[in-house]
């Protein structure tokens, strides 16, 4: 069963693979979500390094390890990152 929040957000690996990007960078932004988490941006690359595309993405913690992993949009939307 897939939830809303899968259906909204997926690991920059998974999205990587289907964006057929060569590689992402993930970068704190300015913002803040109405929550208050940090706003982070995903860039993911090419293999001669162009960008491809823009996600938005945050930071959240494993429940089971403790350690923090990233999460970015399926949809591209607009943000104000640079």
């Amino acid at each position: 069963m897939t939830s809303d929040f899968q259906l909204k957000w997926a690991f920059p690996s998974e999205l990587k693979q289907q964006l057929e990007a060569a590689s992402y960078d993930i970068r704190p932004l300015p913002e803040k979500f109405r929550s208050g988490r940090q706003k982070f941006e995903c860039l993911f690359f090419d293999r001669g390094n162009a960008l491809i595309c823009r996600r938005i993405g945050m930071s959240l913690t494993s429940k089971k390890s403790g350690k923090d992993y990233y999460v970015v949009s399926r949809s591209p939307g607009v943000h104000s990152g640079k």
